[in-house]
């Protein structure tokens, strides 16, 4: 009786250990069906990202083509006197700009929203379409991390993955850089003096006025308008952001057009001629203050 009753526990306890066996094959079964499905997921969140860049890029190239060739389509003379002078530009209305980031390649950048993170280890120079022609436009950038510098270039400067702004002597007279180690530069030497916004949590402005006459491009970090300031800029520039480090990160807070310049270009600042060798121009004025 008593080898019966223990035969029948025993028993028990196997049923036991084989549902409890059984009941742990399931969670685990569970979890790795789980895991896949968020590793699937991250995997199409990526595609999805490094797909959305490319339609950005091919967006871009093929308004680029477009330009081109309208460009070289045949201009219709219309009659009418020939002394005729072009009219006034017009002012853009004040709002935000809807803009296109054009990264140098989908798998260097991470781009969520209006936060660009560099997820390499090679330099990233990101443009911002459209190209500004007419009224005061204004870009806002918060440095969350480590950025490198910002500036403008012209329409048909274009980068690819590890170039700097100022890749190529052949494009500088297209291209204004602001370092965050507070120089600008141009062709030849960069010049100092304006404010630092290297680490994070600098908040910077660029400003291009191509309703004032000259056409100036004014910086601003923290809200503080800088000492050097460009005059005298082509038309059809396009806003830039440079990523260097890995990990290295920015966010566009604003992008608009404004009807009031900020810039007051008072008493301390520099007027600094666009295509000029500025080093030159500098020595030039230093000498003139000692002749007088």
């Amino acid at each position: 009786m008593n080898e019966s009753i223990k035969d029948h526990e025993i028993l028990e306890l196997k049923q036991k250990l084989k549902q409890a066996e059984e009941e742990r094959n399931r969670e685990k079964s569970q979890r790795e069906r789980e895991k896949r499905r968020a590793n699937d997921a991250e995997a199409e969140c990526q595609r999805y990202q490094i797909e959305n860049c490319r339609l950005v890029m091919d967006v871009a190239n093929l308004n680029k083509q477009l330009a081109e060739r309208s460009y070289n389509l045949p201009k219709k003379i219309s009659p009418g006197p020939q002394s005729q002078s072009p009219p006034p530009q017009q002012p853009q209305p004040a709002g935000s700009i809807n803009y296109i980031a054009i990264p140098p390649s989908p798998d260097l950048i991470e781009i969520s929203g209006d936060t660009f993170t560099n997820i390499s280890k090679e330099a990233s120079t990101i443009v911002f379409d459209p190209p500004i022609t007419s009224g005061i436009a204004r870009i806002e950038i918060l440095n969350l991390k480590n950025l490198n510098s910002i500036g403008v270039a012209h329409k048909s400067v274009n980068y690819n993955r590890g170039e700097h702004p100022d890749k190529s002597f052949f494009i500088r007279e297209k291209v204004v850089m602001y370092h965050s180690q507070c120089y600008v530069q141009q062709i030849f030497t960069p010049l100092w003096g304006n404010s630092t916004f290297h680490g994070s949590g600098h908040k910077m402005a660029m400003e291009l006025n191509m309703v004032s006459n000259p056409r100036t491009l004014t910086f601003f970090v923290n809200n503080i308008e800088q000492k050097n300031y460009i005059v005298g800029v082509i038309t059809s520039l396009r806003f830039f952001a440079n990523l260097y480090d890995a990990g290295s990160q920015f966010q566009v807070t604003k992008f608009e057009y404004i009807s009031e310049s900020a810039a007051k270009h008072g008493p301390g600042t520099r007027a600094l001629q666009w295509g000029k060798d500025w080093d030159r121009e500098e020595k030039e004025d230093e000498k003139e203050d000692d002749d007088w």
